[in-house]
């Protein structure tokens, strides 16, 4: 699917919310993005299954692949899991993807856990992710 289809898909039917994927039999939640961003997702899935098993509880060991499309998004991740407005976040690498619209990100978050997190470009920088999330007005 192109950039094009897929902005329309997201515009039109609503936004597919965040996706999470830890397991190579998951891979069909990302089928409606480009090509290449499913191929890093069934990489990373890949390498966490042969390192850690394809069975773990990957919430706890190994780690997982998450798109994230929003500040929304951001904003329910950090209600779960990683806070990007307190958080260190040390990012081992960044990788562009589909003509340069999504960045995978690969995160570590402990010696045995990382998350591989693909965004739109504009949300690859996490201290510019950091600052719009503070202008965010909060929900009382």
């Amino acid at each position: 699917m192109g950039m094009t289809s897929f902005l329309f898909a997201k515009k039109y039917i609503g936004g597919f919310g965040m996706i999470e994927i830890g397991r190579v039999g998951e891979l069909d939640k990302a089928s409606h993005y480009p090509k290449e961003v499913q191929e890093k997702i069934l990489e990373a899935v890949e390498i966490f299954a042969g390192e850690y098993g394809e069975d773990r509880d990957y919430r706890v060991i190994g780690g997982y692949c998450l798109i994230i499309s929003s500040l929304e998004e951001f904003k329910q991740f950090k209600e779960f899991s990683l806070d990007f407005m307190a958080d260190e976040i040390i990012t081992e690498y960044q990788d562009v993807l589909a003509d340069g619209e999504f960045v995978c990100s690969l995160i570590l978050l402990g010696d045995d856990y990382n998350l591989l997190l693909i965004t739109p470009k504009e949300y690859s920088d996490f201290e510019k992710v950091r600052s719009m999330l503070a202008e965010l007005p909060t929900s009382k």
